[in-house]
């Protein structure tokens, strides 16, 4: 499903960025992968906050890799 494709798109997202040397954006990657994986295994829908949460994290990551293609 789609919770799990996104979780797969960080965990992607955070190997390429480590192996590219920006830390900062395979951290971050890391962090909302972390909390994907903990929303599938708790089978419970993700409370407002997560996943404002999940969408401030995701509009980061897309900013931190606009600014790293320059």
């Amino acid at each position: 499903g789609l919770l799990n494709d996104l979780r797969r798109g960080m965990h992607t997202l955070k190997g390429s960025s480590r192996m590219a040397g920006i830390m900062t954006v395979g951290d971050l990657a890391h962090a909302a992968e972390a909390v994907l994986d903990a929303l599938g295994k708790s089978g419970r829908r993700a409370a407002p906050v997560v996943l404002d949460m999940l969408q401030h994290t995701l509009d980061r990551l897309n900013q931190m890799l606009a600014e790293a293609a320059g």
